[in-house]
């Protein structure tokens, strides 16, 4: 149960008082006693704006847990949208017009055919639910669909952001690792998830979060701006 620091003291105190017959014990002795946990509690705020900052044992890490998601996300869409604009620039330098191509199938040329360096980037590709191979217990809406629903890439990301979707998250990560999180947080100092695992300071979740904002407001001026759009949408649903 949880229960107060003072309390615990207070209780401590007066059985280590009787029981050493009226001697006043240590006053710190109360903090050693076993099976008491003490919860850490750190807080991180601030204004993008300014740059003005407070804490509460800011960089004291933690597991992450469903935090990382979001940054996670991030990682691979600034890593895509990144991809896409060498390929842009690339026919600009050229002097090409990229082509369109039928996504729908409806006759219509309509969608851009853009070259990736990994094909695994085309967040437009259809993956089918099987819940066999796939189910994840947790959050999520996935899990309680059909076997056979047919989601697009781009879907997985939305769900992760909406809903903490853990089948969503766990897809994303198969098809895309884990390389790009170490990599953003080497390029942001966030050094709190350089030591592998899934551990975050506040200051560091901030840090990254700001990042975020960046990504959505399009501060890198990618010529298509709809991966920080993506995000942005979602998580305002969510």
């Amino acid at each position: 149960k949880w229960v107060k620091s003072e309390d615990v003291k207070k209780e401590f105190m007066q059985n280590a008082e009787k029981e050493s017959g009226g001697t006043e014990p240590d006053e710190n002795a109360w903090k050693n006693q076993e099976n008491i946990i003490y919860p850490k509690i750190s807080f991180y705020y601030e204004d993008i704006n300014n740059g003005w900052s407070l804490g509460v044992s800011p960089d004291e890490t933690y597991d992450a847990a469903s935090v990382i998601k979001a940054p996670y996300i991030l990682s691979v869409l600034r890593t895509i949208a990144r991809d896409e604009q060498k390929f842009r620039d690339r026919m600009k330098a050229e002097n090409k017009q990229i082509e369109l191509i039928d996504k729908d199938g409806d006759g219509t040329p309509e969608s851009e055919n853009i070259i990736f360096s990994d094909p695994s980037y085309d967040i437009s590709e259809e993956i089918t639910y099987n819940k066999e191979t796939m189910f994840k217990s947790g959050s999520g809406k996935i899990q309680s669909m059909d076997d056979g629903t047919v989601f697009k890439v781009k879907d997985f990301f939305e769900y992760t952001l909406l809903y903490s979707d853990n089948i969503a998250y766990q897809q994303l990560r198969k098809r895309y690792g884990y390389s790009t999180m170490p990599a953003l947080a080497s390029e942001l100092g966030t050094k709190s998830l350089l030591n592998g695992g899934n551990s975050m300071s506040a200051r560091d979740a901030g840090t990254l979060f700001k990042e975020i904002y960046r990504f959505v407001q399009n501060d890198e001026k990618f010529d298509n701006a709809s991966y920080g759009t993506l995000m942005k949408n979602a998580m305002l649903q969510g």
